[in-house]
């Protein structure tokens, strides 16, 4: 079986595992988007040359006075990517929203971890929009990384 094939039937056998996951359809390019019951998607795209498969969320557009306050924090955030379980936040630009990603090695995983991975990434995307999206500024503790970040 290819690693192609293989990512497709973690996906699929994911998805039968979650009660989160609607469907999981793939495009021409062999990029994946998973329906979540709740009308989010999780962008799937698996890079062959890594094995690693790419996962992405959005997690909401920040108003625009709070932006910069935000940035900092989402690279302070990214910085710490072993706590953090290598989970990142990026931006697509200044109208775009924010997107809750990480990456991991498929070869590594099974069904059962791929749909834990997509349930807590999930969750936390739920977490950290509330916080991206809530008006005024915010505060951030430092040992509230835990709800905000992924490990499995």
């Amino acid at each position: 079986m290819s690693t192609i094939e293989t990512v497709r039937r973690l996906l699929s056998d994911a998805a039968e595992r979650s009660v989160l996951i609607d469907s999981v359809m793939e495009d021409e390019e062999a990029r994946f988007e998973i329906a979540l019951t709740d009308d989010r998607t999780i962008l799937a795209e698996f890079d062959p040359g890594s094995l690693r498969l790419m996962l992405a969320v959005e997690i909401g557009r920040p108003e625009a006075d709070r932006r910069s306050e935000l940035l900092e924090l989402l690279m302070s955030f990214n910085a710490l990517w072993r706590e953090t379980g290598g989970a990142r936040i990026a931006s697509g630009g200044r109208d775009e929203p924010f997107l809750l990603m990480i990456d991991v090695f498929v070869l590594a995983f099974d069904a059962g971890r791929i749909a834990d991975l997509i349930d807590t990434l999930a969750a936390r995307a739920t977490a950290w929009g509330v916080l991206v999206t809530a008006p005024g500024p915010q505060g951030f503790a430092p040992g509230s990384t835990d709800e905000l970040s992924i490990r499995i």
